[in-house]
């Protein structure tokens, strides 16, 4: 008996907890970061925290769970799956960091006021738009194929478009953007989108830039 024991007690000896220590310390990282997500959504949606302190923190809180995503496609290759074990509350933050991808004001805009809000700086923030238009077709006519080359260039859009507070939530130039940005942020950094998909999501970047256009053509 004291033989088996004395087996057994080399056994553990040998088992290396480190792995097992990583793992966890690993999975209890992407809680926080979820749970904190889904606590910030709430208390921003209930007003109780201004949009650029919101986004700030948000930003980072995408930043890290982006970056920590190829460590935990090792213990679970659907990230929906470590919601449902997990986090199967955590609508607002799986909706932020798994469909979205950026925060909210950047998504649907900022419902206060800018610290410029004159006509010299909407002046400035078409002109930028028209920028971002312009650059983000290019480089996809170029050689931009890699997903985490476009993301940028479509948030650095979507956030100058919301800036024109009179244009319509609705309006094709925001929508299309909107669109593009879910379908990248489904999609790993690494990945490269296939010539179909750079050419469909040309044209609608380029009707979507049309649009724009007429709507400030039309005095609106």
């Amino acid at each position: 008996m004291s033989g088996i024991a004395e087996m057994k007690q080399q056994h553990l000896e040998k088992v290396d907890l480190s792995k097992d220590r990583k793992k966890y310390d690993l999975l209890a990282d992407l809680f926080s970061i979820i749970i904190t997500v889904e606590h910030l959504e709430i208390v921003w949606a209930r007003g109780c925290c201004e949009d650029d302190e919101y986004t700030q923190h948000c930003q980072k809180l995408i930043t890290r769970y982006k970056s920590m995503l190829p460590s935990i496609e090792y213990y679970y290759p659907k990230i929906d799956d470590f919601f449902k074990e997990y986090c199967p509350d955590a609508h607002a933050a799986r909706n932020r960091l798994v469909n979205k991808g950026v925060p909210a004001t950047t998504f649907h805009g900022s419902a206060q006021p800018g610290k410029l809000d004159n006509a010299k700086s909407d002046q400035l923030v078409i002109a930028q738009t028209v920028q971002y238009f312009i650059t983000t077709v290019d480089g996809l006519q170029l050689s931009l194929k890699a997903v985490d080359e476009i993301h940028p260039h479509l948030k650095d859009l979507m956030e100058s478009i919301n800036k024109i507070k009179s244009l319509p939530p609705d309006h094709v130039s925001k929508t299309k953007v909107q669109e593009w940005l879910i379908k990248l942020n489904q999609m790993k950094a690494a990945d490269e989108l296939k010539d179909d998909d750079i050419r469909q999501m040309t044209f609608d970047l380029e009707n979507a830039y049309a649009e724009f256009v007429k709507f400030l053509q039309s005095g609106n």
